[in-house]
């Protein structure tokens, strides 16, 4: 009897083990799957203020200004959605998304991050949840795809930090001084920002586009 219990027990907890590869076989996190080639772009358009580089002259405050659409739609381009889901539960959209990276050989960095639509908010409760380092494509996808489940999956990043990964590029950012706000959607810093009187100074310059004709 106590023989039949435990072999019923180990096969009760070998369908559980199944059932649960079948779930993540089953997680598909293609962007082609839920988006055209046109509704990407337009995903990337939509939260280019957050993911790229500020165009000349910009601020974290006036990076909404209509006087920037051609710079950011531009900058579109330097960017591709690689790694996308949508639960189809709850509704939570987890993104991925590659950027060419400045570096005297072509690499790129991958910031993943999620959203959960509302109708007044298309990309309500907005989050990155991490950025990489700079690393070539190939590295950059198989690293990235793997912390993107992992994220998925709800799983703990913080083995992938730098101060936690002996020495081996996963995650940049977040680290001990630089961590992401919800609230003002940006990355933020303890660490002090020698360079901010002069960019305060250059900011100050009026630009073209400000000027009377």
């Amino acid at each position: 009897m106590m023989i039949k219990s435990l072999f019923a027990l180990l096969l009760v907890l070998f369908l559980i083990i199944i059932g649960c590869d079948t779930n993540k076989e089953k997680l598909e996190i293609n962007p082609s799957k839920y988006l055209s080639q046109v509704e990407q772009s337009e995903f990337m358009y939509s939260i280019s203020r957050y993911v790229s580089h500020l165009p000349k002259k910009a601020t974290y405050d006036n990076r909404f200004n209509v006087k920037y659409d051609s710079a950011y739609r531009a900058e579109v381009s330097r960017h591709s959605l690689v790694f996308y889901h949508r639960d189809p539960k709850t509704g939570i959209v987890h993104f991925a998304t590659r950027r060419i990276a400045p570096s005297l050989k072509e690499k790129y960095v991958l910031t993943a991050g999620s959203f959960n639509s509302t109708e007044t908010d298309p990309l309500n409760d907005y989050e990155e949840v991490f950025r990489t380092w700079k690393m070539n494509e190939p590295e950059l996808l198989e690293k990235g795809q793997m912390l993107f489940i992992k994220m998925l999956q709800g799983e703990d990043l913080t083995p992938y930090y730098s101060e936690n990964s002996k020495w081996i590029e996963y995650i940049e950012f977040p680290d001990k001084e630089t961590s992401y706000n919800k609230e003002q959607r940006k990355w933020v810093s303890t660490r002090e920002d020698v360079l901010q009187p002069y960019r305060e100074m250059y900011e100050s310059i009026p630009d073209s586009t400000d000027c009377p004709v």
